[in-house]
């Protein structure tokens, strides 16, 4: 007892604190008891530091009563930090947050809506507008009251119509989507890591690509076969476009339509020959990657919209690469074979002119 008296004056507070913890209960107290007459700063602070780690009502209460002995006797008492929960504890609150994506439209572009609270019912809407392989082409952010972005959200449902979708998804993988498209058309950088701070907090189960095969689907849903997939109605304003698509076309003409007349089934013979080879051609390699990834969001698309079953067609097929030739044969086949011009997107800025039913919204 008299070695540890010695430590504690000395000033050795740790060595002292750790002495006395291992000490049993009632050695404490006597220890405290002995201490009653010092007038030794050390002392105080030994007490101040053993006063948070000790675990017993009767040695705390003992220590902080010999601590208000020596504050009124004039000796330096450090104060004892709190112990628990302090009462000013911070209350998180739960701000809103929402997000929504399309299906690609006649001009190859989709378009990703991000809404997030960042004080009460004041929200920041984010625009952005994404080409299939040329990434991020448009976007803007403003800052709205939530009456106002319930008109804008209200609105652009209104207007999307089958084929087009606008379902409701994880806003966490709506700042994924356009941050990917921005790396990728190199664009709006700038803006975006002005705003990434604020969408800091944006959650959702699905954050990333790999996320979506995990999501769940009742029990017993089947997968249908990749032509009745394909002919979905989400699928049909999706064109898929090349550089050289027009010459292509003038060759596949060429070989459809010789000098001399031929039978059907090597007209089709010739035509399947063709496309064959052509999506084989290294010059589609990079839309492969791109039609991938674009089965990932459609696959998301499909679950958000509550059609698992075209969930299910695409994710069991995405570890193969046969799925993705036949679609790119299948999209490739009707490019190749459209001869009128397509009507133009149907995706509409809100930032930009709209139709005397609804006022413009203003452009930052």
């Amino acid at each position: 007892m008299e070695e540890l008296i010695k430590a504690i004056e000395s000033g050795d507070r740790e060595a002292a604190v750790s002495a006395f913890l291992s000490l049993p209960l009632d050695r404490q107290i006597d220890l405290i008891d002995k201490l009653r007459e010092s007038k030794s700063e050390s002392v105080s602070a030994f007490l101040t530091a053993a006063l948070e780690k000790v675990g017993e009502k009767a040695v705390d209460k003992a220590i902080k009563k010999l601590l208000f002995r020596l504050k009124t006797r004039g000796i330096q008492v450090e104060e004892p930090k709190m112990k628990g929960e302090s009462v000013l504890k911070r209350i998180e609150v739960e701000r809103e947050q929402m997000a929504f994506f399309s299906n690609y439209d006649q001009e190859g572009t989709r378009v990703v809506l991000l809404a997030f609270e960042i004080k009460k019912k004041q929200f920041v809407f984010v625009h952005a507008v994404t080409h299939f392989s040329k990434g991020l082409q448009d976007l803007a952010a403003i800052p709205v009251p939530k009456d106002e972005l319930e008109t804008i959200l209200k609105d652009y449902l209104w207007r999307t119509q089958r084929p087009m979708v606008l379902p409701s998804i994880s806003p966490r993988y709506a700042s994924y989507l356009i941050d990917e498209a921005s790396g990728l058309s190199g664009k709006y950088s700038d803006e975006l890591r002005e705003l990434k701070p604020l969408m800091a907090g944006l959650k959702g189960a699905v954050q990333r690509p790999e996320d979506i095969q995990a999501l769940n689907v009742p029990e017993g849903t089947g997968s249908r076969p990749v032509e009745t997939l394909l002919s979905n109605p989400i699928f049909e304003p999706f064109p898929l476009t090349w550089d050289s698509m027009e010459q292509d076309k003038r060759e596949l003409e060429g070989v459809l339509n010789p000098s001399i007349v031929l039978p059907p089934y090597v007209v089709e013979e010739r035509r399947q020959a063709f496309l064959k080879k052509l999506v084989e051609s290294e010059k589609f390699k990079p839309t492969v990657r791109f039609l991938k990834r674009m089965f990932e969001d459609y696959a998301y698309l499909f679950h958000a919209l509550g059609e698992f079953e075209g969930f299910r067609s695409i994710v069991d097929r995405l570890s193969g690469e046969q799925f993705i030739q036949d679609a790119l044969f299948v999209f490739m086949k009707k490019s190749l074979d459209k001869k009128e011009a397509e009507q133009p997107g149907v995706l509409v800025d809100p930032f930009k002119q709209q139709p005397p039913r609804q006022p413009p919204y203003p452009r930052r």
